[in-house]
């Protein structure tokens, strides 16, 4: 009974996170809109999109191993692993394309 008292809490979690965090990044889109030019507004959306689901899935990662405090440590370390490589395989791919 205990577990599925936390499994309903921690879907909850993630559920408030991706839509307080949906909220953000619709918002700051929309104002970053503002500031780059209009050739550029593609890019924007583009890496807020993967952004958003980098962070719902390294939330989600943390909220898996929330329960050990060295499990804790490794969800975290996860979720920055794969935010890191995502920026990486970005700037590598940016690198080599006619788009930068």
């Amino acid at each position: 009974m205990g577990e599925a008292i936390r499994e309903r809490s921690g879907l909850r979690a993630w559920g408030a996170y991706a839509v307080a965090s949906l909220a953000l990044m619709l918002g700051f889109g929309f104002m970053a809109m503002v500031f780059v030019p209009a050739s550029s507004v593609g890019a924007v959306w583009f890496s807020a999109a993967l952004a958003y689901a980098l962070q719902l899935c390294a939330f989600a990662g943390l909220l898996w191993f929330r329960r050990d405090a060295q499990l804790l440590l490794g969800g975290w370390l996860m979720g920055m692993t794969l935010r890191f490589g995502a920026l990486g395989g970005m700037a590598w791919w940016l690198s080599r394309s006619a788009a930068f």
